[in-house]
Formats: C-alpha cells, sequence, structure tokens
C-alpha cells in the first residue's frame, strides 16, 4: 500500500472525504441511475490512485471535479442537519489548516530573504551535508547521506546507482568500485567506508534539513577524502 493515511487526509481533506462518502452512499442506492455513471468513474479513479499511486493532491484533481459534480444530487447534506453541522465544521478546520500551511510557507521565504544560509540549512533537504563536498577535489565525489540533491553538486559526482550497480557485478568488492570510478572523496553515515587505507577521514557533525520542523535534526557524518 504506497500512500499514508497522512497523505490522504492532506490530499483531499476531510469535507471533501465526507463528499466522496455521501456520493458512494447515494451511488449505492440509486444504483439505475443514469447520473451514477459519473460517480462510479470517479470512485475507480479514486480506488486506482489510492493503489497505485502517491498521496499527492494533483493527483486526485479531476475525480474530485466529478465528485463535485455529483454532489449536485446530495440532498442529504441539506435534510440532516447533523450532516450539514459535520460539513460546515470539516470545511473551516480544513481551511485552518491551509491557513496554517500558509503562514509557515510564509514564515520560510522571509528567513530565506534574511539568512538564506541559514534558510537553507534548516529548510533544504541535503544542503547542510553537501557543504562537505571538496569541489577542488582531483577525482571523483561519492555521496551516500539522503537522496542526493544533485543541485547542490558539481559535475565530477558518481551517483549512488552507478555505484550500486558496480557493486553488484564485483561481488561488492567497495575498494575496486571506489578505484574504478577514481573516487577521491566520500560523504556518507559514519563507517559506510569499509577499508579506510589510503583515505583520511574525520567524523564531523551535521544537520539535517526540512520543511518540516519535526523532520530536522542533527546528523553524524564521515567525511573521507584520498589521500
Amino acid at each position: 500500500f504506497p500512500v499514508k493515511v497522512s497523505d490522504l487526509s492532506s490530499s483531499l481533506g476531510p469535507s471533501i472525504l465526507i463528499i466522496i462518502l455521501l456520493s458512494i452512499y447515494n451511488s449505492i442506492n440509486n444504483l439505475r441511475s443514469k447520473n451514477n455513471a459519473i460517480c462510479n468513474v470517479a470512485i475507480f479513479q479514486t480506488i486506482l490512485l489510492i493503489l497505485f499511486c502517491q498521496g499527492r493532491g494533483d493527483y486526485y484533481c479531476f475525480p474530485l471535479i466529478l465528485f463535485t459534480f455529483f454532489s449536485e444530487n446530495l440532498n442529504i447534506i441539506k435534510r440532516n442537519k447533523y450532516i450539514n453541522f459535520l460539513l460546515s465544521i470539516s470545511v473551516n478546520f480544513q481551511l485552518l489548516l491551509i491557513i496554517c500551511f500558509l503562514s509557515i510557507s510564509i514564515n520560510q521565504n522571509i528567513q530565506s530573504v534574511l539568512n538564506l544560509d541559514k534558510a537553507l540549512t534548516n529548510h533544504s533537504y541535503g544542503y547542510a551535508p553537501s557543504s562537505f563536498i571538496n569541489k577542488n577535489t582531483k577525482g571523483n565525489i561519492f555521496y551516500n547521506v539522503t537522496r542526493a540533491p544533485r543541485f547542490y553538486f558539481p559535475r565530477n559526482y558518481i551517483s549512488r546507482e552507478k555505484l550500486d550497480i558496480c557493486l553488484i557485478n564485483n561481488n561488492y568488492n567497495q575498494s575496486e568500485c571506489i578505484d574504478n570510478f577514481n573516487i577521491t572523496q566520500i560523504v556518507s553515515h559514519p563507517d559506510y567506508l569499509q577499508n579506510r587505507e589510503g583515505f583520511n577521514c574525520q567524523r564531523r557533525e551535521s544537520f539535517k534539513g526540512s520543511r518540516n520542523k519535526f523532520n530536522r535534526g542533527k546528523i553524524l557524518l564521515d567525511i573521507c577524502e584520498k589521500i
């Protein structure tokens, strides 16, 4: 199952989830109605997105348009005061969440104007660890900390995928692959380099940046350069 409940809630929102559930309920109760074709298409699209796609809001745009169109037939919202109240609460709650997210985004932009380097360290994924890269090294660089933020890398960079293929083809002989790619600097998590002969390694503290405050934190790195 490739998505989380948090992904669906942030993509769909509680108010739209209520409309979807009511649309499904109304569709089941009126199986012979021609209008159900629209709702059924939206239901099957949503099921396929949940099963096979990431929890991104833009993926759900088209089925949500269909559900919104079909919601004109949901008289149950007007008839039932409890459902009407629940929908009103969920819409207001969703608007509050949107305001909170926008406020955080605006605050991050203001921080970028005031102190760009600090803002990138706190909010940009992989910025702080990549600052240990020696762009003047004679050979190539290998980075194995986070997903590769290639925007921060020089051209002499060896991707993790290339090294993994080499390791598979050479019976996981790390030293041989490092020599084959002429890697002269390795930025990685602690103890990644198995054979440190010919390398000068230092353990340094860095910072894992993220737009989500709860995902930030200090990390330890091994900075190994060929002697």
